[in-house]
């Protein structure tokens, strides 16, 4: 808070008129409150031809990741840019083209705790780190999605990493007709910030 209190001061006495501009207050209202997210409409929707995920790193502005390929229940996602993204069960287990990589031993990874699996950061490199999963928590959640509310299973899931003395608790929310994991929250780097996930399928 204070670095972005620092930001707002250095605009206002770097700015030459007695008011800031439209993009300066912009960036300052950014930092603050965060980008735009949650930003799936019905019509954007039923625009898209396949699956997609709007993706958000903490408060970061949202992008979309098209569904590639779904291959042994490992689904692919890719952005425009390249940003790819692997989930399984809903978990990230791996990315391609974030500022730190990762990889996990998906083919094992499930919600049936406590459970041992093992991270590769591949960016900067740390190969092999055990993890352990548990469940803290089910209970029943309304959520918002898009234009629409739902009905979900809320999970939350402890994660420690011994080795780097790093925990974090990953939240999942999944439909309870379909099974699907319908948007996440997890901590898949320890120098990224959270990673939000909504998945909207088509079939």
């Amino acid at each position: 808070m204070t670095l972005i209190i620092r930001l707002v001061f250095l605009l206002l006495f770097t700015t030459s008129c007695s008011f800031m501009d439209k993009e300066n207050l912009l960036i300052v209202k950014n930092s603050i409150t965060g980008y735009p997210q949650n930003i799936i409409t019905e019509q954007m929707f039923l625009s898209q031809k396949f699956s997609f995920a709007e993706v958000s790193l903490g408060r970061g502005p949202s992008a979309i990741l098209s569904l590639r390929s779904i291959e042994n229940n490992i689904f692919e996602w890719q952005s425009a840019d390249g940003i790819i993204i692997y989930t399984y069960n809903g978990f990230v287990v791996k990315t391609f083209g974030l500022d730190n990589d990762i990889e996990t031993n998906f083919k094992s990874l499930e919600f049936e705790t406590p459970l041992i699996q093992n991270v590769s950061f591949l960016r900067p490199p740390l190969y092999g780190i055990d993890f352990e999963l548990s469940v803290l928590e089910r209970s029943q959640k309304l959520i918002k999605k898009g234009w629409v509310n739902l009905n979900t299973q809320q999970v939350l899931i402890s994660k420690s990493v011994p080795f780097l003395r790093w925990k974090s608790i990953e939240k999942f929310w999944i439909n309870k007709e379909t099974n699907l994991v319908e948007k996440t929250i997890q901590h898949i780097h320890p120098q990224l910030p959270p990673i939000k996930i909504t998945f909207y399928y088509k079939y």
